[in-house]
């Protein structure tokens, strides 16, 4: 073939088959003719000498024949009685060398088979190529299309979430306790920087660990990275709450912790809020967050705040290290 990018299997009629490359009988191709006559005429000259008569020490590796199907296969290509054993193979196809001064001759009949197969195979990896082709399009269209759908999901969340924005003046101090709850998120740029699934959501939980603390938990899934959350300030009046996180990157699951991981939450009254995050594995990206349920209240909130906090605080210094001994033994 004139391509060697093989996009269908091989097309066989017994006992030849083609597989874009060479004619093959049970996978072995023709071996050239003189090639063949080389390993059929071979003969053990014993070691090679010095001047002096003595053998080298470093000598030619040994000669290895070939499996008796290797000979087999050669009597097929060449259009010879086929043997299964190797001396009879190899005697046959000597009678036949010998026959034709040394030479053989691939008949016709096999010649125009293999022609056959070519054209046939051409055809079949074609046909395969198409099809794969047309199953491309047809993911690549999906994949837009779930990308316009989250695209305007995205700008729904990001317009809902601002347009609220110029009335916050007036809204009433952050109850860190009116926060608990589920929120899809929106972040574009890092929708964009990280290639994430168009089917991917991405999503924080908040709770308080308490029905009368200000210290908010949470856990958040970005795709790329997920990982738990600690507030480290609240700001009632102006409605922001600063965290701190700590998580795992999703493709090679190595953990992350430090100053640098940030989220910063500006709280609207329904719960939703715009904001900001970042981290030692990504930039800073905007995110916008709109709430579709609530966690919990009493108990059930502070047991789910209690879980998030025994997570992020196995998140350390020495769960790191444990995770890179590992890594590397």
């Amino acid at each position: 073939m004139d391509s060697t990018r093989i996009f269908c299997v091989p097309v066989k009629r017994d006992p030849f088959q083609y597989d874009g490359f060479e004619l093959q009988v049970n996978r072995i191709p023709r071996c050239p003719c003189q090639d063949l006559y080389a390993l059929l005429t071979w003969v053990d000259k014993g070691p090679v000498l010095k001047k002096n008569g003595k053998p080298r020490v470093h000598q030619p590796p040994p000669h290895k024949d070939k499996d008796p199907d290797f000979y087999h296969a050669q009597c097929i290509h060449y259009g010879i009685r086929p043997f299964k054993t190797r001396p009879a193979a190899k005697r046959a196809l000597l009678e036949a060398f010998a026959a034709q001064s040394n030479h053989l001759a691939i008949p016709q009949s096999i010649l125009d088979t293999e022609a056959e197969l070519k054209k046939e195979f051409a055809q079949a990896n074609k046909a395969a190529k198409e099809q794969l082709d047309a199953e491309k399009r047809e993911r690549q269209a999906q994949m837009a299309t779930k990308q316009m759908k989250r695209k305007r999901e995205q700008d729904s969340t990001i317009e809902e979430v601002s347009g609220k924005s110029a009335k916050r003046a007036k809204q009433k101090p952050l109850d860190p306790q009116a926060i608990s709850g589920s929120f899809t998120v929106a972040a574009p740029s890092l929708s964009e920087g990280y290639g994430s699934s168009d089917e991917d959501t991405y999503i924080i939980r908040l709770a308080p660990v308490g029905s009368q603390s200000d210290t908010i938990y949470g856990e958040f899934d970005f795709g790329a990275f997920v990982g738990y959350l600690r507030s480290t300030s609240l700001n009632k009046h102006a409605r922001i709450i600063d965290f701190n996180w700590r998580g795992r990157e999703t493709g090679e699951g190595e953990s992350t912790f430090g100053p640098e991981n940030t989220f910063q939450l500006k709280f609207s009254d329904d719960g939703s809020f715009e904001g900001h995050a970042q981290g030692d594995c990504f930039r800073r990206c905007e995110i916008y967050g709109k709430r579709t349920a609530r966690t919990g209240q009493g108990g059930k909130s502070s047991a789910t705040a209690a879980t998030w906090k025994y997570q992020y605080d196995a998140l350390d210094e020495a769960n790191y290290e444990r995770e890179s001994v590992a890594r590397w033994h």
